[in-house]
């Protein structure tokens, strides 16, 4: 298609490069806060966070808000204050940071967020049957999904593997963006 491969290839490329863009970009949020508002600004204890990359001051959350012992800069007090039921999902989401360059815990819980319609375990769409907190459809699942807490399954419902697995997915896509970002020339990007 655009990148001028076949199209067995080619549209997930180009679709990949799409999706991460607009992912990174809180394109599918339809809310540009959403997927800001748990990165906490700065360094250690920084004391508050932004909205939507406006460079407000949201409020002061005081210490707990920065960068954490992981590196994983996830606001964790504003993620709880909004989204109670996220509390098991945490340590998932901390554990996946990191798991490439692309995949930021507040990346994750943005997603996670957003597919499931708040934290909710249970999510499913009967239309397209995504499933789980990450709404995989069953195809992707079978692709991406791994065994995140290693108890012998890969279940798209349990927190531990949707979590692992949307940042395993996330890193395929990243991956593959970067190759065809390689591979085909964009206007103004300078080569890497």
């Amino acid at each position: 298609m655009a990148s001028g491969k076949a199209a067995s290839g080619g549209a997930l490329a180009v679709g990949g490069v799409l999706l991460l863009a607009a992912t990174f970009m809180g394109g599918f949020s339809g809310d540009g806060y959403r997927d800001a508002a748990y990165l906490c600004p700065g360094g250690e204890d920084a004391g508050t966070r932004t909205r939507g990359g406006s460079g407000l001051h949201a409020e002061s959350l005081g210490p707990g808000c920065g960068t954490t012992a992981g590196g994983d800069r996830l606001d964790k007090k504003a993620l709880l204050a909004d989204h109670p039921a996220a509390a098991p999902f945490i340590p998932w989401i901390t554990q996946a940071a990191g798991t490439c360059a692309a995949v930021t815990a507040p990346l994750l819980a943005a997603q996670i967020d957003n597919e499931s319609g708040g934290f909710n375990p249970d999510a499913y769409n009967a239309d397209s049957q995504a499933a789980g907190p990450s709404q995989f459809l069953p195809a992707t699942w079978e692709a991406y999904g791994v065994d995140g807490d290693g108890d012998g399954t890969k279940d798209p419902y349990s927190i531990a593997d949707a979590t692992m697995s949307m940042a395993n997915y996330d890193c395929a896509l990243a991956a593959l963006a970067e190759q065809d970002l390689a591979a085909t020339p964009c206007p103004g990007r300078s080569p890497s």
